[in-house]
């Protein structure tokens, strides 16, 4: 990689790897607070956002456990979608309880200190698209699309603040829910933190 690439689209995407490996320092809030913008953050008056959304419907949701972030108290944090806003959910590490819900032994769940996980309705999305075939499955492809944009959006965003990150769709989706008390269907989880030096 050229000099000329190394802080370009170009160099983000040569340089994202994913990272399995995490530090045991903690995150700083600002990174947490990019990570979310990149997400969900509104791009313009009309309310448009960095990941493309079938009718511009936006039904991804953010969820946040938190183990090691600067001025962010341990736990599990709903994210506001218009807002960015966080809010305590619950008060307790679920990072080892998430990787008991993974279908095989992920340890990076448990020693990332931040997960998000990306969450939609995916019968209220059926629902609003099922005058399209497969009727009455067409909205969840489109959760599985926008959530796939974002994922990638985030992962690059991670690479700029030079933080790895690593996406986990290996996992139980009902003992996921039951972790995080969701009403909804968690569709992915992506670890973030410091690489961990060799």
């Amino acid at each position: 990689m050229t000099p000329e690439t190394q802080g370009s689209f170009s160099g983000l995407l040569a340089r994202r790897r994913s990272v399995r490996e995490f530090a045991d320092s903690p995150l700083p809030r600002v990174a947490v607070d990019r990570l979310i913008d990149t997400a969900q953050g509104l791009r313009d008056t009309a309310g448009k956002r960095a990941a493309p959304s079938a009718h511009a419907l936006y039904p991804i949701r953010l969820l946040l456990t938190v183990g090691r972030v600067e001025g962010m108290a341990i736990g599990v944090y709903d994210v506001d979608a218009q807002t960015g806003d966080t809010a305590l959910k619950t008060a307790q590490d679920l990072r080892r309880d998430l990787r008991q819900a993974a279908l095989d032994d992920q340890p990076w769940l448990e020693a990332a200190p931040l997960i998000v996980t990306l969450c939609a309705d995916l019968d209220k999305l059926n629902a609003a698209f099922s005058d399209q075939p497969p009727f009455g499955h067409r909205g969840k492809r489109y959760a599985y699309i926008e959530s796939g944009a974002i994922a990638q959006n985030l992962s690059l965003q991670a690479v700029e603040m030079e933080l790895g990150s690593v996406l986990v769709a290996g996992f139980d989706d009902d003992k996921t829910a039951e972790v995080l008390q969701l009403p909804i269907t968690p569709l992915m989880h992506i670890c973030f933190g410091r690489k961990r030096k060799p």
